[in-house]
Parts: C-alpha cells; structure tokens; sequence
C-alpha cells in the first residue's frame, strides 16, 4: 500500500546510511523510489550503493536520474508522479526508520479517518522546534499576511480518534518532511518546481489552501544519519537564506 519516496543529493554516505537501517533494521521491505540529480560522480556511487542493497535484499529500488541541482521540488514532484501505491512516505536521504516505526499504523489511522490525508513523524534527535515543526497557519492580527505559528498545546487540537493506535496524536497544518500522505493529495497539490530549496513552508500553506488535513504523533519517531555534503556542495543546500535565491523564495512566498 505504500512506496518510501528519497529525495537524494551528492552524499553518497548518507544515502547508504538510510538505506541500511531502512533494509536491515525492517522486516518490511517497502519498494523505493530514489530521485537523484546529483554530480555525476556522485551518481555513480549512488548506483553501486543501490544495487548492492537490491541484491543483497532483493529490494524494489527505482531511480529516477535527473539534470544536475534540479532541486528538492522537482525531485519530490517526480517521485510522485512514478508512485503508484496508494500511500507514500516521502523523506530525505538523511532521515530513516527508527526500528520500531510504526508505519502500518499510520497507514490504519488515515484508512479509518478519511478526514485526514497526511501524517507526520518526528525526529526526537534534531534539536529544539526541528525536531516537530509543527504548527498551524494563521492570519497575523489586523493584516492578510499569513504565518505558521509553531507548536503550542493552546492551538494543536487533541484528537479524540486514533487513541487505539497512537497515545500521542495532534492535528497540525505544517512538520518536518518525514510524512505518510495519500498519493492521490500529492498528485494534486505539488511543490513550486522554481523552488529548488526553501520549498517547506509554500507546499504545506498550499496542502493547507486546498482543504488537506494533517496530524502529528510524538509515537512516530524517525532517526537522523548524519548529513555531511562534499566539500563545495552544501552551499547549494543553504543557498535559501543568501542573494538571488533569497530574493527569489520571497517573491514567490509573497504570492501566499
């Protein structure tokens, strides 16, 4: 019923890292879908990583080979569009399964509340608000502009269904990207392909725009491998926060 969704870029290492805790620490073996618009090089060693757990394992690895930097929205869009299971867990290719991640219990809760069309995890490891992100949108007093109010037990609702499966269940608008959501939601709402980092916050007000409800359970703790870039390479990841890339995510995120 569902497909892990990877988005990967140059760190070969952290990618092998998920993977095995994903392949070895999990009687379930999910297929996967693997979007990679790394360096040559670096998809080289990607391949050799991918097939040596497709053999080893007899694991169902897809790999969706894409332009170099073509950037975390256009990756993701790909993965979902290829996705062909109902649901799909989408994270990145440093975050992997806890060994007790209950992801068949994810899966019920949606099944029985058709209300709900996304669920996210968390990643207990990460510090402070990174850890949860979560939080509702909400217009600022006496404006239109919107903003994410981060996690606050005065605004997150308790649910009242669920308890069977998870003791700790809120609703959210917005989490970390380490989420279950129905594949259909996905294929209609899609992230900004202009925006290649930075795309976190849009795709979820987005998700939130078209009517899609979220939830979040401190019980689905997700791990974080380690996340080192090649030396160059991760100002490409940071490059949301600096010049033109800065000015273009807050051109966009002014059309909120």
């Amino acid at each position: 019923m569902i497909t892990i969704g990877i988005k990967t870029f140059c760190r070969p290492d952290t990618l092998k890292d998920s993977l095995s805790i994903l392949f070895e620490g999990n009687e379930e073996k999910y297929p996967v879908i693997i979007a990679d618009d790394s360096l040559d090089k670096y998809k080289e060693q990607n391949l050799k990583i991918i097939n040596n757990f497709k053999e080893k394992f007899s694991a169902d690895i897809k790999v969706i080979d894409m332009p170099f930097d073509s950037g975390l929205s256009r990756g993701r869009n790909e993965i979902v569009e290829n996705c062909e299971t109902q649901y799909i867990m989408i994270m990145d290719d440093s975050r992997t399964f806890s060994s007790e991640l209950p992801v068949a219990n994810m899966i019920n809760f949606l099944e029985e509340n058709e209300d709900y069309h996304l669920f996210f995890g968390v990643i207990n490891s990460r510090p402070g608000k990174h850890r949860k992100y979560a939080g509702i949108f909400d217009k600022v007093s006496g404006d239109d502009v919107i903003r994410i109010k981060l996690a606050d037990p005065k605004i997150i609702k308790h649910l009242v269904t669920g308890g069977e499966l998870f003791e700790n269940l809120e609703e959210t608008n917005i989490g970390v990207n380490v989420f279950v959501a129905r594949t259909e939601c996905l294929k209609k709402v899609k992230w900004n392909n202009e925006l290649k980092v930075g795309e976190h916050e849009l795709f979820f007000y987005n998700f939130f725009k078209a009517g899609y409800k979220c939830v979040i359970s401190e019980d689905c703790n997700f791990m974080q491998v380690q996340q080192g870039y090649p030396e160059g390479l991760k100002a490409y990841r940071n490059r949301c926060e600096i010049g033109g890339e800065l000015d273009r995510r807050k051109r966009i995120i002014l059309q909120w």
